[in-house]
């Protein structure tokens, strides 16, 4: 496609869908093609999006930039306890379990913390062998900026935490979606992004061995495309796989249990789903 395009951000978000990545904006502003919203489209632009006209767009004033917190040296399972700790002691867990739609065990589980001093709650992020690596904050607007000099990790529930074997584990696109599994009864682990952490998942599934590992992909192109590239990386490793998404309007996991899923329905919808398994062609000469 021609034409000078610009890759919207944090600070250029796409018009349409309100999301700073995979969108793009046209320089003078007047057309934007966005990688999630169908609706209101002139045409689709193949695996880039949609393009929409935009007549009446003007950009939004920058935002003022959060200050970063510099973080000690040390130990960061000790700084997720104290956030841990100051949830619990200002009753943070429980209106943000109301506010998320999620449970306050589920919380616990993925061991949720309070920063008083940015006004977030704390997820911490852990390596395949479940030590913490680094804290990602959830901020009031929806927002998620991991910690200054900290990794990207897997979201695991201390009950995964023991090198068990689990009969089926879900993998989750983000923190809240694999606590939403965990509330509706499932084993679950959520990764940092659709794009992110499919090596550190290969190394957190071989001492567990689970029989079964169920995708659930956002029902977007980026979720979709995502669950497509994980399975290619995981099917080597693991006996059996699906890939699942929630129905049409629901655009997760999180926000199908709010409308009402049950564990039944997803159930139902991952025993319809396909097997992805390791298959092996031999042909003789």
């Amino acid at each position: 496609m021609k034409g000078n395009w610009i890759r919207v951000s944090r600070d250029r978000r796409c018009p349409v869908c309100d999301h700073p990545d995979w969108c793009l904006v046209s320089a003078d502003g007047t057309a934007a093609i966005c990688a999630r919203v169908s609706d209101g489209a002139v045409k689709r632009c193949g695996e880039a999006g949609y393009l929409h006209h935009l007549p009446n767009w003007r950009p939004r004033r920058p935002q003022p930039r959060r200050i970063e917190i510099a973080m000690p040296r040390g130990d960061v399972s000790a700084l997720a306890e104290e956030f841990c700790s100051v949830a619990e002691r200002g009753n943070y867990l429980h209106r943000l379990a109301r506010s998320l739609g999620l449970s306050v065990e589920s919380l616990r589980q993925f061991r949720v913390g309070w920063c008083e001093r940015e006004g977030c709650s704390t997820w911490p992020m852990t390596g395949a062998a479940g030590r913490i690596i680094g804290i990602n904050r959830r901020f009031p607007d929806g927002s998620k900026r991991i910690m200054p000099g900290h990794r990207a990790g897997l979201y695991v529930p201390q009950e995964l935490l023991p090198l068990f074997t689990a009969y089926s584990i879900i993998v989750c696109e983000g923190a809240t979606d694999a606590a939403a599994a965990c509330d509706l009864g499932f084993t679950a682990v959520g990764r940092f992004s659709c794009t992110h952490g499919a090596r550190l998942l290969v190394e957190f599934f071989r001492p567990r061995r689970p029989a079964w590992v169920i995708i659930v992909a956002d029902a977007d192109g980026p979720g979709q495309r995502g669950a497509e590239s994980l399975v290619a990386t995981l099917v080597p490793y693991v006996p059996s796989l699906k890939v699942i998404a929630p129905p049409a309007p629901h655009k997760d996991l999180r926000a199908w249990r709010q409308q009402g899923a049950t564990a039944d329905e997803i159930h139902n919808r991952i025993d319809a789903a396909e097997v992805r398994r390791l298959t092996v062609k031999v042909t003789t000469l």
